[in-house]
């Protein structure tokens, strides 16, 4: 399936590396992916599209332990993950 052609709803999650300048060409192409840059040909048709970064997560949405500054500050990734993906699938279908 081409997501270039396809209007239905996008969900795009990313894990909280993608907000670190290493990651930044990975962060485009979902970006560019989802939304798009000037109407960029590889863009999504979607008219409901979401990229969400859970916070504190590595790859794989596990817990980042050294990014916390407390401990089990970031214990709840993956269920932050889930809950947010039920909650956006429950409201669209």
């Amino acid at each position: 399936m081409r997501i270039q052609t396809r209007e239905v709803a996008v969900l795009t999650l990313g894990d909280s590396r993608l907000t670190a300048e290493a990651e930044k060409g990975n962060r485009e192409r979902f970006w560019d992916l989802t939304f798009g840059w000037t109407n960029s040909p590889r863009m999504a048709a979607s008219g409901d599209k979401d990229f969400v970064v859970i916070e504190g997560a590595l790859h794989g949405f596990t817990p980042c332990i050294a990014c916390e500054q407390f401990p089990g500050q970031y214990s709840n990734t993956v269920k932050n993950l889930f809950d947010y993906a039920a909650a956006w699938i429950n409201a669209r279908f």
